[in-house]
């Protein structure tokens, strides 16, 4: 008598797992799949984040290099705040945030880990960024200013669109 109660026992553990994990699942599901306006906004936040860093890194650095800007306390401003968005930029590509007017294309958002991979590779080539740039001298920032671009661009050229040409 007490085996068939722990058989018992038993088979009402294995289907109160089974069902926890269902709903688990189905949470998690739920969780996942955003509305259209949370996808919206979710690109939105990135389309923000991008321009900063994208004014910090190619009009704050990128112009010293070109001899469009002089060197400044701004140039190593722009060096420190490259350095503390790139990390934030894993949160920037949730599932379903690759609407039609974000210029991305398919893919990434589906995969978290690849986009984690490809800021891991912007954050390690910016390592030495703030302290090549305090030095002032050009040529060592447009070294660093080449090794983070080249880091930026392995993820635009593949997950990117092109924008249309300016009218």
């Amino acid at each position: 008598m007490r085996l068939a109660l722990k058989e018992n026992d038993m088979r009402y553990v294995v289907c109160a797992l089974a069902v926890s994990a269902s709903l688990a699942g189905l949470g998690a599901a739920v969780a996942i799949a955003a509305t259209p306006k949370e996808n919206h906004a979710a690109y939105v936040r990135r389309d923000n984040a991008m321009k900063e860093i994208g004014r910090n890194f190619y009009v704050g650095i990128g112009w010293v290099t070109q001899g469009k800007l002089p060197f400044s306390q701004d140039t190593v401003t722009a060096a420190e705040n490259t350095v503390r968005l790139i990390p934030g930029m894993v949160s920037l590509f949730p599932v379903g945030s690759d609407v039609p007017e974000s210029h991305l294309k398919a893919g990434l958002t589906n995969d978290p880990e690849k986009v984690k991979d490809l800021v891991d590779k912007v954050q390690k080539s910016a390592a030495t960024l703030v302290d090549d740039v305090k030095t002032g001298d050009k040529e060592k920032i447009a070294a660093i200013f080449k090794t983070v671009d080249d880091a930026c661009q392995l993820c635009h050229n593949d997950y990117r669109k092109p924008y249309p040409p300016a009218k």
